[in-house]
């Protein structure tokens, strides 16, 4: 009973948002999941995403945030993959 009353008030959660909104939660799932990963080009990508997902929502201060979290995952990435070089940029 209680699984039934709990995916019963998921799927009404869930209808009552708009495409653009679940996708902007679809992403904040997705980059969640690549910090609990650690992989910093996953990191990367996903911070891109929820960023984008934002922009298409219309959502300018969260896609103003989520844009420099991005910048900031894609520095951090760069700097792993060049260290692993060993080359300075």
């Amino acid at each position: 009973m209680n699984k039934v009353l709990l995916v019963f008030i998921s799927f009404l959660f869930a209808s009552c948002l708009s495409i653009e909104e679940q996708v902007v939660q679809d992403s904040l799932e997705s980059y969640q999941m690549a910090l609990a990963s650690g992989d910093k080009l996953q990191i990367s990508i996903e911070s891109a995403m929820v960023a984008e997902a934002y922009k298409q929502a219309g959502d300018q201060e969260n896609f103003i945030k989520w844009l420099d979290v991005a910048k900031k995952a894609e520095k951090d990435y760069m700097d792993e993959s060049m260290s692993e070089l060993d080359i300075d940029y």
